[in-house]
């Protein structure tokens, strides 16, 4: 994997009722395929930067599959 972009942001939703959003959004390059994954929870979550870890470790455990 190469270098990777990470973007990271609260949102605020449609509804003044509702409660923001926060979005993580990670880009990266491989064998010249561009690829993003991207988590959204709400923005006063506890467990917010637990999933933003869990989400960068498993971008970072992606592997292509050997097609042999």
């Amino acid at each position: 994997m190469s270098e990777a972009f990470v973007s990271s942001y609260d949102e605020t939703t449609f509804s003044p009722d509702e409660p923001d959003q926060h979005c993580v959004a990670v880009f990266w390059e491989f064998d010249r395929r561009l690829f993003a994954a991207q988590l959204n929870y709400l923005a006063s979550d506890p467990n917010g930067p637990a999933l933003t870890k869990l989400l960068l470790e498993t971008v970072r455990s992606v592997r292509p599959i050997d097609r042999h």
